[in-house]
């Protein structure tokens, strides 16, 4: 074994015991240590201040209370300092019970320290003090590694969580965008059903037009020829049933002309008197009128159908033609009735809804097929057989058209049908003054773009017809051009032109004046109109075909607001 040396200060009032302790330490042939004295722990400080020792040895033969504080206070100052406690012989329990509870490395027993055993107790105590050390650095260390992978463990938690957070948004977000998809694929094939349908009842419009003057061509003849027999002939006995006869040739005659003008309001508004009217209130007459119809008829059938209506409080009110509208409503109820054989009820709406008057009708009847759905609108198309014309909801199309509103029919077999009608309300209605303002508008210089010889000529005898000067350009480029260098009042111009798209020519029109009214004509005329799509600068948008009254309120709606947008009060 290599020899230690040791500096150690024993603190301790009995002498006799320090002499003992220091000869033994320095008669030991294996150790050699520098053995210092104090006498109080107090002394015992100030030595360790300017000289400090590698073992300190601690007498307990005072009360054990006064050893555990100087121990505490040793302990405070001296952590790492190994530690001996000095006990009587009849004390030693109470050193070996400290060196137990870790707060002494070792004791010695007084009168005891000879033949080595207080250098075996330095050597241990030191020993112990360099294991607790290198076990406290070991515990460090590992409590280090265990901080560093738990810091590890949880930032990796932490990206986990993140990357798990980010795949639960995106799993989010793809649902979402298919659920946005699977709405803009239906609002699409909605969309497309409408163009496709507009287009159809457009040439219907167009056939039933040509259809219309051809019977009234066919049918002018027979009513001046019948009423000119009927002036020359006398009801005698021997020509009575010749007169009877002619008299059923011209009053079929006239039942004929009067359904063909009926079909009129499919395609073209009929000229009516237009008055602001409380929607509500047509509503509430038409359901009356139909009731006495309807009530016998169900009554025959021994079933029952309940009407329940819930009206807007604010009676909305709307510009339009009374009769028109009743019986409009009327024929939509009339359908209603027929739809529900076994009974059922009949919901009606009304609501005033960002500008415009929602009226529906709601019943519980067998409902439409998917075919019958998509041709509901079609003239003449009817699934009720030879005891129905098929006109109903064509006419109910051509009246809310003929109001600028919009017409929309759901039905699924056996589950009902819902007609909705939006018509814009008194404030926002396009025919609002417009009959003052056509009667005021002053003649006006027209440009007219649009590459359409046939639409120019009827366009222009239109606006000619009314006083106004009608230049015609039939590219968006010569539009430019000619609007570049004359002043005009207005502007109509096609969306599609060849050259130059019409939302184009609006954008450099506007370059050059944000006030002139801007008209825009196009094929998708109703179909801007029920989404609400108007491009940028454009006054007003209309649909093809163009009817003389229908650009005459038009015209005169645009200029109008002009008008009063330069005099606001």
């Amino acid at each position: 074994m290599d020899n230690e040396t040791h500096s150690v200060l024993v603190i301790t009032a009995d002498l006799p015991a320090f002499e003992e302790l220091r000869e033994s330490l320095h008669s030991d042939e294996h150790d050699a240590h520098d053995v210092a004295h104090a006498g109080s722990v107090v002394e015992g400080f100030a030595r360790l201040k300017d000289d400090p020792a590698d073992v300190l040895i601690l007498d307990a033969s005072t009360s054990a209370a006064g050893c555990l504080r100087s121990l505490e206070r040793i302990r405070d100052r001296y952590p790492f300092l190994p530690l001996i406690i000095l006990t009587k012989p009849d004390e030693e329990p109470f050193g070996r019970d400290l060196v137990e509870r870790q707060l002494a490395h070792d004791y010695l027993v007084k009168s005891q320290c000879r033949d080595g055993i207080a250098s075996r107790a330095i050597r241990h105590a030191t020993e112990r003090q360099r294991m607790r050390e290198e076990l406290q650095r070991y515990r460090d260390s590992v409590d280090e590694v265990t901080r560093i992978r738990n810091n590890s463990v949880l930032a990796a938690n932490h990206r986990l969580q993140e990357e798990i957070d980010d795949h639960r948004r995106t799993e989010q977000e793809l649902r979402d965008a298919n659920r946005r998809l699977s709405d803009a694929l239906s609002d699409l094939r909605r969309t497309e059903r409408k163009i496709i349908q507009n287009e159809r009842l457009n040439a219907l419009g167009q056939m039933a037009s040509g259809m219309m003057r051809d019977f009234k061509s066919a049918l002018l003849p027979i009513l001046e020829y019948s009423d000119l027999l009927l002036d020359k002939t006398e009801p005698k006995d021997d020509c009575r049933e010749t007169h009877k006869m002619l008299e059923v040739i011209r009053d079929s005659s006239q039942e004929a002309a009067r359904k063909i003008n009926r079909l009129r309001e499919f395609y073209e508004r009929v000229d009516d008197d237009y008055a602001k009217l409380d929607i509500n209130s047509i509503v509430g007459t038409s359901i009356e009128a139909t009731q006495s119809v309807y009530k016998e008829e169900i009554e025959a059938r021994g079933v029952h159908m309940q009407v329940n209506m819930e009206l807007d409080e604010s009676n909305p009110t709307i510009v339009g033609s009374e009769g028109q509208l009743s019986d409009t409503f009327a024929g939509i109820v009339h359908n209603a009735v027929d739809a529900m054989q076994r009974g059922g009820v009949l919901s009606v709406r009304t609501a005033a809804i960002n500008q415009s008057v929602e009226i529906e009708f709601a019943d519980t009847g067998m409902g439409m097929s998917e075919t019958a759905l998509h041709r509901c609108f079609e003239p003449f198309y009817t699934t009720k057989g030879v005891q129905r014309t098929g006109i109903g909801l064509s006419l109910a199309y051509g009246v809310v058209k003929a109001h600028g509103g919009t017409i929309d029919v759901r039905s699924h077999s056996g589950k009902g049908t819902s007609v909705l009608i939006r018509l814009p309300d008194s404030n926002a209605s396009s025919f609002r003054n417009a009959s003052r303002a056509m009667d005021d508008i002053e003649p006006l210089d027209v440009l007219l773009i649009d590459d359409d010889e046939k639409i120019c000529n009827v366009m222009r005898n239109y606006l000619e017809s009314d006083g106004h000067t009608v230049t015609i350009a039939m590219t968006g480029s010569d539009g430019l051009g000619v609007f570049g260098k004359e002043r005009f009042d207005i502007v109509i111009t096609d969306s599609a032109l060849p050259d130059v798209s019409g939302e184009r020519v609006v954008d450099m029109i506007r370059e050059q004046s944000s006030r002139v009214p801007i008209i825009m004509i196009t094929g998708f005329g109703d179909f801007m109109l029920e989404t609400g799509i108007k491009p940028p600068g454009v006054n007003a948008v209309v649909g093809k075909p163009l009817t003389l009254n229908e650009l005459r309120r038009v015209v005169a709606n645009v200029v109008e607001k002009v008008i009063d947008a330069d005099n606001p009060n």
